[in-house]
């Protein structure tokens, strides 16, 4: 179901095509600079901070993350006092992700917006709005020769 007040728009990830093939888009991004990173931080798992970009969740030991932004965020990491988990989990709008922490509080969770993601999709998912003959940034260039397309990648919502 609609998290409450999420319409289901496609979500758009500017890139390069790598492959497009009958079940999956591939497409790199041409920079992933963020737009905006923050850190949510969790004193005590019975109040949680409010975030308007995702609604979070905590029963049974584990937090549930759903983003509810128009834009896909990821979720970089969770730390706790004894350790820090790189998680890099992309989540288009209407997606979400568990995670059981197996330390007590407190939690930072680090995340991010950038538009710009090295994303693998399902085509059931997944389609290509726009392309065009645009050279390549010479750090690209170098892992993916040969791969010259723009492309703006179209990403069904995940929420049903």
């Amino acid at each position: 179901a609609n998290p409450d007040g999420m319409t289901r728009t496609a979500t758009e990830l500017p890139g390069y095509l790598v492959a497009y093939t009958a079940k999956y888009v591939l497409v790199y991004a041409m920079d992933e600079k963020a737009i905006e990173t923050w850190t949510l931080r969790i004193e005590d798992t019975a109040t949680l901070p409010d975030d308007s970009r995702i609604t979070l969740v905590y029963s049974n030991g584990e937090f549930k993350i759903t983003c509810v932004d128009r834009d896909a965020i990821l979720l970089e990491s969770v730390q706790c006092e004894q350790e820090s988990i790189m998680i890099n989990a992309l989540l288009l709008p209407g997606a979400s992700i568990a995670i059981r922490p197996q330390h007590a509080p407190p939690y930072e969770f680090t995340m991010r917006t950038t538009r710009q993601y090295d994303i693998v999709c399902p085509r059931a998912i997944g389609s290509i709005r726009y392309s065009s003959l645009e050279e390549m940034s010479d750090h690209k260039e170098r892992h993916l020769r040969g791969i010259r397309r723009r492309t703006i990648a179209r990403l069904k919502n995940l929420a049903k």
